[in-house]
């Protein structure tokens, strides 16, 4: 049995790693993802938004394989597979048991935000990974008590702050743990886990020379600017509940705090070094991110993500449990819990994937509307169209941009209303135009002096928005005339996904006050 689960295992893992080069090859990029194409095209020790190891990555790949949506996507869909060996040693190395690992990879591919971010280049996927090592070689220190593993965790934790800030909670997970166990405890008297943390922030020090040089841009922006001149609101909080019970499903979200609990007591009551260890990981990390997103104002309902990783293995764990053992209580409710969460998160998962191919969502809407009659999907509401229409949109901004260029002998510069935009425009011209943003925030633009239409005056522009950010470039800025360009629509099954507009916009004579 144990040996055709390992087999299952990687059949598995094949299946799954074709499914995601399929729709990381096939999709187009995601405005996020453009921006950090655009990173990699502007290589440096960190950036405004995020620190810079997608952009070199990103820039990695794109030189071996191509700027195409499968060359800059390679470095995340290579993580996700090598994060799914990882979780089923892991989970091997802690519970011993073939089936509850296998089990526990395939319940963690089924999650939505897992399932979509298996592709998806994003900080999050390197995060995703570098926080499971950091987990796999604490849990070796745990049970061997090597202290040169704590090196090897040191440098995880510098290479996860490479990836994303999240990471920075690493401490205060190893932390709990130290200070409940008390076999472990003196640990903390030892060099090894501050030598760990000073190898860490060693490798750290290319983002801290960066935020140094230039003021400390990215701080001031993640820890003040994004939350400043902000009143109190309960829609954060709102918005961080609605994230988890769609990123998750309901029922994992909440099968996950429970499992959380769970681990924490038995660990603590039982002695249970695997789920105090498991409880640890996961704890701090949930509760840190999960009150950022409940009181920030530009909150972002992935942040507590990777907290709950470890908490996924507690509730493979305690199913596999109730399954087995016939003289548990309550067997056939808690069971019963376990196959519908699953069911319920593999139907989301399938759901997404279905609608990012074809438009699933807006055919359905006639027989809707024979119930709600005033029911209906916006373009913007549906998040998959972001994944189309630009190969289209470049076509007519290189269009329009020649007809500009035809009708006068002044430059032509081509702005967006945010920065993603302009990084879509950059990647679907084959980096032709180099775009400036315009959005009146700080951001990345803005440090690569493309971030205002300073000393632009007499030059004509040719301003580009879609449906998710259209601004009348007429509201802020001055030109001697503007002329509205035909709305270009992109339709997937002949449902529109997303709409283009563009304005020809001439000499331009400065910004209204």
């Amino acid at each position: 049995m144990s040996i055709r689960t390992h087999r299952n295992f990687w059949i598995f893992l094949a299946a799954i790693t074709l499914i995601r080069v399929f729709y990381g090859s096939w999709l187009g990029l995601g405005d996020d993802e453009a921006y950090y194409w655009e990173w990699g095209r502007h290589l440096a020790l960190s950036y405004f938004d995020h620190p810079p190891l997608t952009s070199w990555i990103g820039r990695l790949t794109c030189e071996i394989f191509g700027n195409t949506e499968f060359g800059f996507r390679f470095g995340a869909m290579a993580s996700s597979t090598i994060f799914l060996i990882i979780l089923y040693t892991l989970s091997l190395m802690v519970f011993t048991n073939r089936s509850i690992a296998f089990t526990t990879v395939v319940f963690v591919s089924a999650i939505p935000l897992f399932a979509i971010g298996g592709f998806m280049m994003v900080p999050d996927a390197f995060l995703a990974l570098f926080w499971l090592l950091a987990i796999f070689f604490f849990w070796k220190i745990v049970k061997n008590t090597k202290a040169a593993d704590w090196y090897f965790l040191g440098a995880i934790f510098g290479f996860g702050l490479l990836s994303k800030y999240n990471m920075v909670v690493l401490p205060l997970c190893v932390l709990m743990f130290l200070l409940i166990s008390k076999e472990h405890r003196f640990w903390l008297k030892r060099k090894e886990p501050w030598l760990a943390c000073c190898i860490g922030i060693l490798i750290f020090t290319p983002v801290l020379y960066w935020n140094w040089s230039r003021g400390f841009p990215s701080f001031a922006f993640h820890l003040i600017d994004r939350n400043a001149g902000r009143s109190w609101s309960w829609r954060p909080f709102q918005l961080y509940l609605s994230g988890q019970l769609g990123y998750l499903s309901p029922l994992v979200f909440i099968g996950s705090l429970v499992a959380m609990g769970v681990g924490l007591y038995q660990g603590i009551k039982h002695k249970k070094l695997e789920m105090l260890f498991l409880s640890s990981m996961s704890i701090p990390y949930v509760f840190f991110f999960s009150l950022a997103c409940s009181i920030s104002p530009t909150t972002k309902p992935h942040w507590p993500a990777m907290g709950y990783i470890a908490s996924f293995l507690i509730m493979t764990k305690l199913f596999h449990e109730y399954k087995t053992k016939n003289t548990v209580r309550h067997k056939k409710t808690i069971t019963g819990y376990g196959y519908t969460a699953f069911g319920l998160s593999l139907l989301f998962t399938v759901l997404l994937h279905a609608q990012a191919l074809y438009p699933f969502a807006q055919s359905l809407m006639p027989a809707v509307r024979m119930i709600a009659p005033d029911a209906k999907i916006k373009p913007k509401e549906d998040v998959t169209g972001e994944l189309y229409g630009w190969p289209k949109a470049a076509e007519e901004i290189s269009r329009q941009v020649d007809l500009l260029r035809e009708q006068t002998d002044k430059p032509v510069f081509l702005f967006a209303p945010r920065y993603n935009i302009a990084s879509q425009v950059a990647f679907y011209t084959n980096e032709h135009y180099q775009v400036i943003s315009i959005s009146g925030s700080p951001e990345q633009f803005d440090l690569w002096g493309r971030g205002s239409l300073e000393g632009k005056e007499g030059h004509h522009g040719l301003f580009i928005a879609d449906n998710r950010f259209n601004h009348d470039p007429a509201r802020h800025y001055h030109f001697e005339r503007i002329e509205k360009v035909p709305a270009l629509t992109v339709t997937r099954a002949g449902f529109p996904a997303r709409t283009f507009y563009l304005y020809r916009c001439f000499n331009y004579q400065g910004r209204k006050q």
